[in-house]
């Protein structure tokens, strides 16, 4: 069974739904989302900087997986979807990446090299 990281919302057909189709958000399995909830927890009690505004759904996935490998935390506020339009995207931007302060000088330092390393259009 996988459940939505927003809205709780519970889908145990096979293959579950990657994205809640109520509100679009990841879903977890149990263990993914036991983890998800401890690291928000965790940083409920932090102060977080916003270090990156996300150009799109391949600019996250790519910060999400750097940031992970290199065990820098953060969390991500999503985009706006629109449920009532079958998910389509509202407004600018993909979300926002923030850490905690205390990691804001690693985060910019690996942004830096991220941007270093995409080529120009």
């Amino acid at each position: 069974m996988r459940t939505c990281v927003r809205c709780g919302g519970e889908y145990e057909q096979v293959p579950a739904p990657l994205h809640c189709p109520d509100c679009g958000a990841r879903t977890l399995d149990s263990a993914g989302l036991a983890m998800w909830q401890s690291e928000r927890d965790r940083l409920a009690g932090e102060r977080l900087v916003p270090v990156h505004r996300f150009d799109g759904p391949a600019d996250k996935a790519i910060l999400e997986e750097i940031f992970t490998d290199h065990k820098v935390p953060y969390t991500v506020t999503g985009p706006q979807l629109d449920p009532l339009l079958g998910g389509a995207h509202l407004g600018s931007g993909w979300g926002l990446l923030l850490v905690p302060e205390e990691a804001e000088a690693q985060a910019l330092h690996l942004l830096k090299l991220y941007e270093e390393s995409v080529p120009a259009e």
